[in-house]
């Protein structure tokens, strides 16, 4: 399943030496003290702002090709950085394309599945499955982003190199469990959400673009296929061992 899935989802990537001859316009859709992105009629331009070495890249819409311009007369570990961040943006396209959502999310591996847990920054995602390794040895996945898509009508977690600052990933695959949304609280209490409250978490927790409106509905007909098979839960938590166990607890009465 997994050979099926890599064989499937290719793009050419190109990485040119230069500046490109010729600046495109086009309609702003996002723009960040980082980052500003547009649409011409045949593709999404990125520009990073604040770059040292890359002057932009443009994704052709249906994501088959990515064409990135940037000094490289000079290799060293801010060049390499920088490629590794703005490819990503090529990478999320292509995920999005061939039915795959990116979730930001840590994920844990029990009982032979990958378990996410996601929330806003400081929600406490580490600190949640340090304590699941902590207790259970259960090993950690990715500490940042994980990749869901279908197979044969299962869901899999697909391994990623993207971790963010957690340096926790992993290439390998799995299937998926469930996926966690997670609220600091003084006391321990789990939940398992609706449906339409699933979809909602998930859709809002992924990192695939939204900037158009296509996008964003690509977005929810994912996240939706993936909570018609396997369920979300929400859990509000504190930070002790207590958490874990009555989380373990939902999870193992689903399974």
């Amino acid at each position: 399943e997994d050979t099926a899935a890599k064989t499937e989802c290719c793009q050419d990537l190109h990485i040119l030496p230069y500046e490109p001859f010729a600046k495109l316009n086009g309609k702003i859709l996002t723009r960040s003290r980082d980052l500003i992105i547009f649409e011409t009629e045949d593709a999404y331009v990125y520009l990073p702002t604040k770059s040292n070495y890359i002057y932009e890249m443009h994704v052709t819409k249906d994501a088959r090709y990515a064409y990135l311009y940037a000094d490289m007369h000079t290799e060293n570990a801010v060049l390499l950085d920088e490629l590794f961040h703005i490819i990503r943006f090529a990478f999320l396209m292509a995920a999005q394309q061939h039915n795959l959502l990116i979730v930001h999310s840590a994920s844990i591996l029990y009982h032979d599945k990958a378990y996410l847990f996601s929330g806003h920054s400081g929600a406490g995602k580490s600190t949640h499955t340090n304590l699941w390794f902590k207790q259970y040895k259960t090993p950690l996945l990715n500490g940042d982003l994980n990749m869901l898509g279908i197979c044969n009508n299962k869901v899999i977690c697909y391994g990623l190199p993207w971790c963010g600052t957690s340096n926790v990933c992993t290439s390998e695959s799995h299937a998926f469990g469930s996926i966690t949304f997670l609220f600091q609280a003084t006391e321990n209490k789990v939940r398992k959400l609706s449906f339409d409250e699933a979809v909602l978490q998930l859709t809002k927790r992924c990192i695939n673009p939204n900037q158009t409106e296509q996008q964003l509905q690509k977005n929810l007909s994912l996240a939706a296929e993936i909570c018609k098979l396997r369920p979300s839960y929400e859990l509000y938590c504190t930070k002790d061992k207590k958490a874990v166990e009555i989380m373990r607890d939902a999870i193992n009465h689903e399974d």
